[in-house]
């Protein structure tokens, strides 16, 4: 059913904060798109729009050039660290990877993980080259920032069945 800390809003929010979206516009788009920042299409933004507060843990800090992106990166990562350690996740091997809290909730919340590298499947189309540009590239960033990636490109039916519980239960974290 896909990684139980998923669940959590506040897990959800910490890993979307580490998703420079200009960047993978720029990178797997070729610059031919426009970065969302919530499900209402950008170009509906003048009547329905949403636009995030600086400090929102959900958004990758502004930055103007490849020097203050690089500091975007940074603050994005231990941002993403330290709402992490509030959970208990620290990287107690020193592997550089993250690993799931252990205590006793932890261990009755995510039994299979608890102590573990915390590690995320991610899911997409083997057929979308501009898919597997983006997903390379968060690949990158979530592993920076401790998180170990199983990078999984999958046909179109094998995603649909890994997403939509129409016959069993989805079976996904990312994609």
């Amino acid at each position: 059913l896909g990684d139980p800390w998923l669940t959590r809003p506040d897990v959800r929010a910490a890993v979307a904060g580490l998703i420079d979206k200009p960047a993978l516009v720029q990178f797997a788009q070729s610059g031919f798109a426009d970065p969302g920042v919530s499900v209402v299409s950008p170009y509906l933004n003048a009547t329905f729009g949403y636009t995030p507060p600086a400090d929102d843990p959900v958004s990758f800090p502004a930055y103007t050039d490849e020097a203050s992106q690089d500091a975007a990166r940074a603050t994005a990562e231990q941002r993403f660290r330290d709402a992490m350690a509030a959970i208990g996740f620290t990287d107690t091997d020193g592997d550089g990877i993250l690993n799931v809290p252990s205590d006793d909730a932890s261990v009755a919340f995510d039994p299979e993980g608890a102590g573990a590298n915390w590690s995320l499947r991610l899911f997409v189309r083997d057929d979308d080259e501009e898919d597997k540009l983006a997903a390379e590239l968060m690949e990158q960033w979530f592993e920076a920032a401790g998180i170990d990636i199983d990078y999984q490109p999958i046909s179109e039916d094998a995603l649909t069945d890994a997403v939509y519980p129409y016959a069993s239960n989805a079976d996904t974290d990312l994609f």
